[in-house]
């Protein structure tokens, strides 16, 4: 059977669920790093794991990094927008509650569909996908709780925090309508030549902003950022690339709805916890709104093709 739930195919949908997985273990992890690193060796440092994994990946396929100097035009903005969310993620995540980022980090969708809407054939905003999205971050706010809104605001450093969240999310969105619409390469092209340019712009930030390497990290800061460089950069930055060119960015920003949800259903599966009301509430509302969102679109496809199919 070539298509699921909503019209996307299997390897889609578990593409997606594998990112969440990535991702969601990502703020842990950065949060394990901070304990003895500063954000940019922590970004530089993942970058470069992540280069030398997806270049082993590389070589071992037989593939070979692009040439042609407009191919590496798209790749180093590409890379430019890797850096930006990492490091605010990373610098924001001193300053402000995992809840209030989670609920600021929500927007993404909402951003790309936006600009896709202008930029990307076939991502045309309708009102169904926006109120599936909308939905969707309603059951974002419920779930993480209305109580983090409280954060908002604060003093300069809180605020400034906030920003760089906001920030982080309009960067991942930006750089997946980027990666869409660049010149097709393989999925293992695009994440080495993206992360090596990342990589070449993060280190002389770090090494001019943040001076020495961090030569006293602790193995724990280490083993986390080793994690993230493998995980969440080098291979999830593959599948990332694979699902936008099947499915396209929109689809692929669920992710941020869908990341506490993975971090709910791990407390209750590996740790016993308890689930409320108010987080099955936000459990519906966000499968609610990522089937609303994905539903119509797919069905005027399919009438599309259908009618198309007539004709011919």
């Amino acid at each position: 059977m070539s298509h699921a739930l909503g019209g996307r195919s299997f390897a889609d949908w578990l593409s997606l669920l594998f990112l969440v997985a990535c991702w969601g273990s990502t703020f842990a992890l950065t949060k394990t790093a901070l304990e003895s690193m500063t954000p940019l060796w922590i970004v530089s440092l993942r970058l470069c794991i992540g280069v030398i994994a997806v270049m082993a990946v590389l070589r071992l396929r037989r593939e070979r990094l692009p040439r042609r100097p407009v191919l590496w035009a798209w790749l180093a903005v590409i890379g430019s927008l890797a850096v930006v969310p990492f490091f605010l993620i990373s610098w924001g995540s001193q300053h402000i509650d995992t809840g209030l980022s989670g609920i600021l980090f929500g927007i993404g969708p909402l951003v790309t569909i936006a600009i896709a809407h202008f930029v990307v054939p076939g991502e045309r905003m309708t009102l169904f996908k926006l109120s599936g999205l909308v939905v969707g971050f309603c059951g974002l706010v419920v779930l993480i709780g209305p109580g983090a809104l409280a954060g908002l605001g604060g003093g300069d450093l809180e605020l400034l925090a906030q920003f760089a969240m906001v920030g982080a999310a309009a960067g991942y969105s930006v750089q997946g309508i980027c990666a869409k619409l660049m010149p097709d390469l393989s999925p293992i092209q695009k994440s080495a030549g993206a992360f090596l340019c990342a990589a070449i712009i993060s280190i002389p930030l770090a090494w001019t902003m943040e001076a020495d390497l961090p030569l006293g990290a602790s193995w724990r800061s280490l083993a986390a950022t080793a994690a993230m460089g493998v995980f969440a950069t080098a291979l999830a930055g593959t599948v990332m690339f694979r699902l936008i060119h099947s499915a396209g960015p929109t689809f692929l920003s669920l992710t941020h709805y869908l990341i506490p949800l993975y971090v709910l259903v791990l407390g209750v599966v590996l740790l016993g916890e308890e689930t409320s009301a108010r987080e099955l509430l936000a459990l519906a509302l966000v499968v609610s709104g990522i089937a609303l969102s994905e539903w119509r679109g797919h069905a005027r496809q399919a009438r599309l093709a259908s009618n198309e199919n007539r004709r011919l």
